[in-house]
């Protein structure tokens, strides 16, 4: 679910579009605002001359109702409204939805995040300060299911770890996203983060504004994406990889509030991994592509 997370964190805001701009959230005490995206990766990779694909689709759903405002810091209850993932590889075909917790596995697992409420200290460009209740929420998700001492505690700590992730994740990005830039036709800012689309990565994105009229108006980025120097490690294989692209980014947002209407970001990377067996020692050299196609709908209650 990370990646669904780290996309909403690209959707950063506008406050208006007379004279000078920040980039700020204004939102309303007593108002809900909520998400849904979708998420696809398509991983290529060609071995012995065998091009195999893995395709994995997530989508989730969340909602921040304003309880407070003090000093451009928002706090909001906050609850997940859905999750679902799809995985289609030569090895797998699997679903998982928390409409559906009568499937057990994954699919009860997801269903027990959902409408449980947690609370949010959101600053005005979206970056976390701090998060309660959220740990809770995920620490029982596996209170029905026996195991051992030695796995409860293993998920505790993934999931404890998860939690930071939220918080960090959202900090980096949006500390880099957050601009006083005017926002104003022929205008363009930059942008450079970290961010993962399947591996480690860092984005330096160029943004304008592409057209203003009624009550919305439209932002778009592009740029190149480049994988970094970063280790990733799954207990079976240590990789590293070289891959670079581009990526393009698309948000409607509406002028009174600034929440986002909807978006789009599509990130392309081509290049090679190489992946060293543990166990062997053994490296292996595989061209890839991961193509990443995310799309958001925002919308306000009250």
């Amino acid at each position: 679910m990370m990646k669904i997370h780290a996309f909403i964190i690209f959707i950063f805001f506008v406050q208006n579009l007379h004279a000078q701009t920040e980039i700020s959230l204004r939102l309303q005490k007593g108002r809900t605002y909520c998400t849904t995206t979708s998420n696809t990766t398509t991983i290529t990779r060609t071995e012995g001359g065998v091009e195999q694909q893995t395709i994995n689709i997530e989508k989730g759903g969340f909602c921040y109702k304003i309880i407070e405002d003090h000093d451009s810091v928002f706090l909001a209850e906050t609850f997940f409204t859905f999750f679902g993932q799809t995985i289609q590889s030569p090895d797998m075909n699997t679903t998982a939805s928390s409409d559906h917790p009568e499937e057990g596995g994954l699919s009860k697992i997801l269903s027990s995040y959902i409408n449980k409420p947690f609370l949010v200290w959101l600053r005005n460009d979206y970056s976390w300060i701090k998060t309660q209740g959220l740990d809770s929420i995920f620490l029982h998700s596996y209170d029905d299911y026996k195991l051992p001492d030695t796995t409860r505690k293993y998920l505790d700590s993934v999931i404890l770890e998860m939690v930071k992730d939220f918080t960090r994740n959202d900090a980096n990005l949006s500390a880099v996203l957050y601009s006083k830039n005017k926002i104003i036709p022929g205008n363009v800012w930059t942008t450079s983060t970290s961010s993962e689309h399947v591996i480690p990565t860092n984005d330096n994105l160029s943004y304008y504004l592409s057209e203003t009229g009624g009550d919305l108006f439209t932002v778009k980025g592009t740029g190149t994406t480049q994988s970094t120097d970063d280790i990733t490690n799954d207990g079976v294989e240590i990789s590293t990889y070289e891959m670079s692209g581009t990526t393009e980014v698309t948000v409607t947002y509406y002028k009174t509030d600034c929440w986002m209407k909807n978006g789009s970001l599509i990130t392309e990377l081509t290049g090679k991994g190489y992946l060293k067996n543990i166990s062997t020692g053994v490296i292996r050299t595989v061209p890839m592509k991961i193509k990443t196609e995310a799309t958001i709908e925002g919308y306000r209650v009250n």
